[in-house]
């Protein structure tokens, strides 16, 4: 994990989605994306849980998890919650009435300042991502580059590749540029630059 201090003010998102963010606390983020390897731990301890890896994009178990639903990679983080042994009260989401991570789950209250696990908000995500940098990558913009910080379609064989081996960015982060996708806490109604569903 990396510690990101705050508060930070930043320009976020692209075009005329682009407009001031605020993120009035410090987080953490993982390094990495979480790997294959990892998440079988997981699910190993939930067997309730379904997920169906697909192995011609993630082939090794140091390549990030793939084809996980947003509420699986919620059940994800009360599962790290707990195994560090943080009392239930510090813990981000809550099931559902069946006591299931699915449809009528919830976030819980303040959950920005518990110390379980959650998903990032998008604004922590992109903020991490840019690591400070108001360019379009967090390198710059020599397009070049990003064969030395992102997996994309030139660079990858059409799958997914070990987490963190490239470059990191300036905060220490892996992959942020390619890979695969993350999940975040929130979405953006982008029709209204600042706005989260």
């Amino acid at each position: 994990m990396v510690i990101v201090p705050g508060p930070v003010d930043f320009q976020m998102g692209e075009g005329q989605t682009r407009h001031r963010e605020r993120i009035g606390h410090s987080f953490a983020i993982a390094s990495k994306e979480v790997t294959v390897e990892q998440f079988e731990t997981f699910l190993k301890d939930n067997p309730r849980v379904q997920v169906k890896n697909q192995k011609n994009v993630s082939p090794v178990p140091t390549c990030p998890m793939n084809m996980v639903f947003w509420y699986d990679a919620t059940a994800y983080c009360n599962w790290l919650s707990k195994k560090e042994g943080l009392p239930e009260g510090e813990w981000c989401y809550g099931p559902n009435e069946k006591g299931d991570y699915a449809e009528g789950m919830k976030l819980m209250s303040n959950a920005e300042n518990r110390k379980g696990y959650r998903l990032p908000t998008e604004a922590e995500w992109e903020y991490s991502c840019r690591a400070g940098a108001s360019t379009g990558y967090s390198f710059g913009e020599p397009w070049e580059l990003l064969e030395k910080y992102g997996w994309y379609v030139r660079n990858s064989n059409s799958r997914a590749q070990p987490a963190g081996s490239l470059k990191p960015n300036d905060l220490g982060l892996f992959d942020l540029h390619g890979n695969l996708w993350e999940w975040c806490q929130d979405s953006v109604d982008v029709s209204k630059p600042g706005r989260r569903k």
